[in-house]
């Protein structure tokens, strides 16, 4: 729940900043000479990145299927009714403020060349008093960090309630009556955070980071979840492969995609649409095998 009300303020802020950002940076643009039509008629896929688009584009698309983080939001609802709601407005928000985020980016592109990295600080510290950039910028980061909070303990109780107990001892209902929970579930917290600070020093790029860590959860349980609910065919034995073959190709390009020995051998602009694809076939084949045994 304290999450919530955080982020119930951080999106106040960003609500109410990105936009002053957007008409301050533009007005400077105009001044500058731009021309604010050029912005919005540019091609939506520039011509030659139609798989950078996919990169870009897919993770994001539908993460939130499968991201706990925004589970762990819809959870503090009060009913489903309001959770429903929370999800529209949230989405028609998110739409608003990705528009405008793009369209900063691409007037400071103009007011600030040269600049590659950072381009949206740039912007909003070029153009804003100094406070209120400063406020801008500190709400997205803190929205970032508490989105990874929610992670970090959401995988802290995935290893002490799914492995340690449900796969484990599957025979003890309550979790506190195993001595061992806390200790694996706050082990798991501190690795998961020490693994991130060490990616945080060795990625540069934040988005490509955000990108190739969804490739891992995104490729598992996407097609599995999504399939189960469309199709009343789809079968246990179906999902759980479909989860480990889509699970295999996000990790193989997780691995190509950070810094390492592997990184950069292997384009993996389209891993993440192969792995559903591959995942959506075993999806099916393994599901109509298991129902064909089932019918014999």
């Amino acid at each position: 729940m304290g999450v919530v009300l955080t982020d119930v303020v951080q999106t106040a802020i960003i609500a109410v900043g990105v936009p002053i950002l957007a008409i301050a940076i533009l007005v400077q643009y105009v001044q500058a000479g731009g021309n604010v039509g050029a912005i919005f008629s540019t091609p939506f896929i520039p011509k030659g990145m139609g798989t950078k688009f996919v990169y870009l584009v897919l993770p994001f698309l539908l993460s939130i299927s499968v991201s706990y983080d925004a589970y762990s939001r819809i959870q503090s609802a009060k009913d489903a009714k309001t959770a429903r709601i929370g999800c529209i407005v949230g989405g028609i928000l998110v739409i608003i403020i990705g528009g405008l985020c793009s369209t900063i980016g691409v007037a400071a592109r103009t007011l600030f060349p040269g600049v590659t990295d950072g381009i949206f600080t740039i912007a909003a510290t070029g153009v804003l008093p100094p406070v209120l950039a400063g406020i801008v910028i500190a709400a997205i980061l803190a929205a970032a960090m508490s989105s990874a909070n929610c992670v970090i303990l959401s995988m802290g109780a995935s290893f002490s309630r799914d492995f340690y107990n449900k796969f484990l001892h599957p025979e003890v209902e309550d979790l506190d009556e195993l001595p061992k929970s806390k200790l694996i579930s706050q082990a798991a917290v501190l690795l998961g955070s020490l693994v991130g600070i060490f990616f945080a020093f060795h990625m540069t790029d934040i988005l490509d980071a955000m990108i190739i860590f969804n490739y891992p959860y995104m490729g598992s349980l996407l097609i599995p979840l999504l399939g189960g609910l469309v199709w009343k065919g789809a079968t246990r034995k179906g999902a759980f492969a479909a989860a480990i073959a889509g699970g295999i190709v996000g990790v193989v390009s997780f691995l190509f995609g950070i810094p390492g020995p592997l990184y950069g051998k292997m384009n993996t602009d389209l891993s993440l649409l192969i792995a559903y694809v591959i995942s959506a076939v075993f999806l099916v084949v393994f599901s109509l095998i298991d129902r064909s045994r089932a019918k014999k």
